[in-house]
């Protein structure tokens, strides 16, 4: 997902992203301890990530003159935000 931000591919980065965080909250058997704290710390960084695509994506719209698609990206990034 981060290379295709880099790429400004933001389509493709944030279906990656979301794959991304969906599969470090989906565990049948939660791992123990320190594997725990890593787990959890690859979802954050994973969900920090989205929130910068969508705001990357939000920037590109508004410059090319998408002023709703810019904010409405806007508004996921906040909500994001909000929830992590």
């Amino acid at each position: 997902g981060i290379l295709y931000r880099r790429l400004k591919d933001f389509t493709a980065a944030i279906e990656d992203l979301v794959l991304a965080v969906e599969f470090c909250g989906v565990r049948e058997d939660p791992p123990q301890g320190d594997l725990w704290d890593k787990s959890e710390d690859l979802e954050e960084k994973a969900q920090t990530q989205l929130i910068l695509t969508y705001n990357d994506f939000a920037i590109q719209c508004f410059s090319r003159g998408l002023y709703s698609e810019a904010i409405m990206l806007l508004n996921k990034a906040i909500e994001k935000q909000r929830d992590a």
